[in-house]
């Protein structure tokens, strides 16, 4: 607002009640000036003293193992000695839970479980060492100045304030731009990048329950229901109706060479395939893939006998037929309470 010469009055508007506002604010004039000592400015400001602290720092438990501490000779002493008794003549069943249970105990062992509270902190990779040295500077000429009160100090800690915003400046334009870069024709990490920038958070919206559970149990059951859908599509069209009998299409006689069995895998073989599998993992897995590559010359003669025994037994374990299912919307924008606009993203077992 202003008053009746023009000029723009500055106003601190708080509730009747509140408390946050100690004492009366004092108006002062910031005496801006050019080269030449002229003032630049008639503005004035309020300088008040607010009862208010600053916020908390949000925390949260995380469960974390500390894997790089893990002793890798002692971890391959224990998976020799456990796997060292006799698994001759189990099923399939049987050496896939041996090797699911030993592995999993020897992992809890080797780096168990621990809960640590951490301090939410937003993501600052662009943060560098000359800015991090320039903050240190500034904090030093900030105390100087408040324990002497001399303009100098005043003036050198201005100083150092404008140069930690310069170089803040330069290291995020620097971080992103070589993000924006190396993203090339992808236009779909481009963009995530995008959203990045702008503040938007990736959320995966789900229909509204009472529950959790509930609202696994309603996606289980239409992801279920669709499938049998399907199939029962697919086998009414390839029903042909004959005289008071129907046949499936697909029916025809086998004239070629039946496969009557699988040839036995090797050790080097399933070595090969371990260390060209992606360093990824899921849940179920009883130990990380990245410390199975590593123990893998005292691990792939088990995994050579469960392969082996799928093949024989014509039989593909339960425990490798588990997946945790996702649901995702197919497109942004859709209705989150409608389950045909949700498609299942399952991740499984990815190593043995």
């Amino acid at each position: 607002m202003s008053n009746k010469r023009g000029h723009l009055l500055d106003l601190l508007i708080t509730n009747k009640d509140s408390q946050i506002l100690k004492g009366v604010p004092n108006v002062q004039r910031p005496n801006i000036s050019d080269a030449q000592g002229n003032l630049v400015c008639d503005h004035f400001y309020v300088h008040s003293t607010l009862a208010c602290q600053k916020p908390k720092n949000m925390r949260k438990d995380i469960s974390l193992r500390m894997c790089k501490e893990i002793d890798m000779a002692e971890l391959k002493k224990d998976i020799v000695d456990s796997f060292s008794c006799s698994v001759i003549d189990s099923s399939i069943e049987q050496l896939v839970e041996h090797y699911k249970g030993n592995l999993s105990n020897i992992f809890d062992k080797h780096a168990p479980v621990t809960i640590k509270s951490v301090i939410l902190r937003p993501n600052t990779e662009w943060y560098s060492d000359d800015l991090e040295a320039a903050k240190r500077d500034k904090r030093k000429a900030e105390r100087k100045w408040r324990d002497s009160k001399l303009e100098v100090h005043h003036q050198i800690f201005k100083e150092k304030c404008r140069t930690v915003c310069k170089l803040l400046y330069i290291a995020k334009e620097t971080y992103y731009s070589s993000k924006i870069e190396n993203c090339g024709n992808d236009h779909k990490q481009l963009f995530k990048l995008t959203k990045h920038l702008m503040g938007k958070q990736q959320q995966t919206p789900l229909p509204s329950s009472y529950s959790d559970l509930e609202l696994s149990k309603s996606f289980a059951d239409f992801f279920v229901n669709k499938v049998v859908i399907i199939r029962d599509g697919l086998r009414d069209q390839n029903v042909v109706k004959g005289d008071n009998m129907a046949f499936l299409q697909a029916d025809v006689e086998f004239t070629g060479t039946p496969v009557l069995s699988f040839k036995h895998t090797t050790n080097d073989e399933i070595r090969t395939i371990i260390q060209k599998a992606p360093n990824k993992s899921c849940e179920l897995d009883p130990i990380p893939s990245n410390l199975l590559e590593q123990c893998s010359d005292v691990v792939v003669p088990l995994i050579s006998d469960i392969v082996n025994a799928s093949f024989d037994e014509k039989i593909v374990p339960k425990d490798f037929k588990q997946a945790f299912v996702r649901p995702l919307l197919k497109k942004p924008g859709l209705d989150s309470e409608i389950y045909k606009n949700y498609r299942p993203v399952s991740n499984l077992f990815q190593k043995l």
